[in-house]
């Protein structure tokens, strides 16, 4: 048997196996999984944007910069959960002829986009607070203690319907950091007004911004972290090179493994390519099973594409 031939056998072969084991069930749980995040996303953003609205009347009628200012801050939620919205309906969408692996991706550029969006608020909240410490402006403690502390509750609603989605999906993470963001805005308003209502300290609003602009700058570092690293197709975090590796070199009749490469489509779809080299071009079939039941059983992972090489094959002049 050539080695084209064998190649051409063990693809077709995997490619039976992936499609009857597991991916066809993977494929339907995660649009299953999808249509419900989208219905999350969209019922936190028409909650979202009613909420803006009244923080917006509200900050008028009070002559408020507090929750002006907070009003800003929750347009941006808005506008970034309609994006994480947009980015799971087009993540949806059918593979094509010029996007063979779908639109999955577009939920981490969305969820990247989110994270330069909390940096620049965060920003904004530092400069805001400095700039407010030295001369603290006149606010009106009851309105925003008052309209603080329904959008905390608003936002803690929110969360709630975001919250065990956000562990496995970056799209929905950002989502997510920007309401527990605005939630802990709205604290930060309710605690301030409080307190300025009761006791005129001005001074609080500028403080528990600072504080609030340090939470909410670690959990954007993270959520950066994430979604870039996974742009760059970098190893899952979850994944160790070295030991699928050694998995790979473990199973009888390989004799060498280069060329491996283990990378993210998106969170929760990880994706694994690799030649190995075996003693008998004959049981390549048999061998390239065995490779993918182990990659399933230790390392979860079950989108692999092997490529089959024997001692002395023309691909081989790059083996390790």
């Amino acid at each position: 048997m050539s080695g084209g031939k064998l190649i051409d056998n063990v693809a077709h072969e995997a490619h039976h196996a992936h499609s009857h084991t597991g991916a066809r069930a993977g494929a339907h749980a995660r649009q299953a999984t999808a249509a419900g995040d989208q219905r999350r996303l969209l019922w936190v953003m028409l909650f979202g944007a009613a909420i803006l609205v009244m923080e917006v009347v509200a900050g008028f009628l009070a002559n408020s910069l507090a929750l002006l200012s907070d009003a800003a801050h929750m347009s941006t939620d808005v506008a970034a959960l309609a994006l994480a919205y947009a980015a799971a309906r087009i993540a949806s969408r059918p593979r094509t002829s010029t996007k063979s692996y779908g639109y999955y991706r577009a939920e981490t550029v969305a969820a990247f986009v989110n994270a330069l969006a909390l940096w620049g608020i965060t920003g904004y909240f530092v400069y805001e607070a400095l700039r407010r410490m030295g001369d603290p402006p006149a606010v009106d403690g009851a309105v925003v203690a008052i309209v603080g502390g329904v959008t905390l509750v608003a936002n803690l609603a929110m969360a709630g319907v975001l919250h065990g989605r956000h562990h496995h999906n970056v799209n929905m993470r950002s989502a997510y950091l920007h309401v527990l963001s605005d939630a802990l805005g709205s604290l930060g308003a309710l605690a301030a007004g409080l307190g300025i209502y009761f006791f005129g300290a001005r001074w609080l609003d500028p403080v528990v911004t600072l504080g609030l602009a340090v939470l909410i700058a670690l959990w954007t570092w993270r959520l950066t972290r994430d979604s870039l690293h996974i742009l760059l197709e970098g190893t899952p975090a979850r994944v160790k090179h070295d030991d699928v590796k050694a998995t790979i070199a473990r199973v009888p009749g390989v004799l060498a493994v280069h060329d491996l490469h283990v990378w993210s489509l998106t969170t929760g779809m990880d994706n694994l390519s690799a030649h190995v080299m075996v003693d008998d071009a004959a049981r390549g079939p048999s061998i390239v099973r065995a490779i993918r039941d182990k990659l399933v059983e230790d390392h979860h992972l079950t989108h692999v594409t092997i490529e089959v090489e024997t001692e002395g094959s023309a691909n081989c002049l790059a083996c390790d």
